[in-house]
Formats: structure tokens, sequence, C-alpha cells
């Protein structure tokens, strides 16, 4: 068997302060600048990916906030569970999957929204059967940290899992 010799690569670590200078050299656009370096070009480019996918999310949130207000007073009309998920879905239909699994309904009349987990935290208020509510913490077994807009008002509490509805 005949062994080919290992390959020699002449690999420098790149110090992450001479990246952040080669990239601010090149975009303040320098007469005698050079090309980036492969790194620096990889640097620059997870930078802006990660700035717009921030910027395409923080755009579309405040979308997101206005729709489930309207949300509201077009559920707290509805007659049953089925007029009131018709009624979610149809106005969900530019939203992304991930932005509709954080939607829930309430599933009946005066549902306590408490300050804490546990049925002996105090109440903030009662809400009605097909409020509209945007799930902020999932993690707990029995109960949702949610957000719910009263009269363009934001409140922040917690609901049994048990007391709402997914939207299908």
């Amino acid at each position: 068997m005949v062994q080919e010799p290992a390959a020699r690569y002449d690999v420098k670590p790149v110090l992450e302060a001479s990246l952040q200078t080669e990239i601010i050299d090149a975009l303040d656009g320098k007469e005698n600048r050079k090309p980036l370096t492969p790194a620096a070009f990889l640097l620059l480019c997870y930078i802006l990916g990660f700035l717009s996918g921030t910027m395409a999310l923080v755009s579309q949130w405040k979308d997101f906030k206005d729709g489930l207000c309207d949300l509201n007073d077009l559920t707290l009309r509805s007659e049953s569970t089925a007029e009131a998920h018709k009624l979610v879905r149809s106005s969900m239909c530019h939203m992304t999957k991930s932005a509709k699994a954080r939607v829930r309904l309430v599933a009946r009349e005066n549902v306590n929204l408490r300050y804490s987990p546990g049925m002996k935290a105090e109440v903030i208020m009662p809400l009605k059967q097909y409020a509209v509510l945007e799930v902020v913490d999932s993690t707990d077994k029995t109960w949702l940290e949610v957000i719910y807009k009263h009269e363009g008002i934001e409140i922040q509490g917690w609901i049994s899992r048990s007391m709402v509805k997914t939207i299908q």
C-alpha cells in the first residue's frame, strides 16, 4: 500500500479585530482598498443575513399585534367555536406558521387571566369566550403565558392550557 504524503496547509488563525478592521475599511470606501479576504467576506455575509432576518421579523411584529386586536373585535361577536376559528383563519392567511402557532382562542366564558401560573394566583381579569391570545411562553405543562389586547392595551398574564383552543 502506497501512502501519499499528507497535504500541507499553512493555516493562520484569523483575529476577529483584523476582520472587523478589514470590513470597516471596505465599507468606508477608501480608494486604495483591497478585496475582502474569504474570512472577512463570510463574516460580513453572516452579519448581513442576521440583520436582514431580524429586520424582517421586527417589521412584521407591529402588523401581527394590530391584527390580534382586530381579531379580538371579530371573534368576541362569534356564536360558536367553528365561527370563531373561521374568522381567525381567514384573517391569518398572510401570517407565517410560527406566528399562527402563537395564537389561541379562549374556550369558555369568564376564564381568568392570572398574574402567575396557578389556580391560587391573583386574577387580572376574566376573559370572554373566543378572545384572541398571543402565547409568549409555552414551556409550562399546564399554563401558558399570554398577551391579551384589551381596548388597545396589552395585558400579559397566565391562563390554563385547558381553557384555550388552538387555531387549526
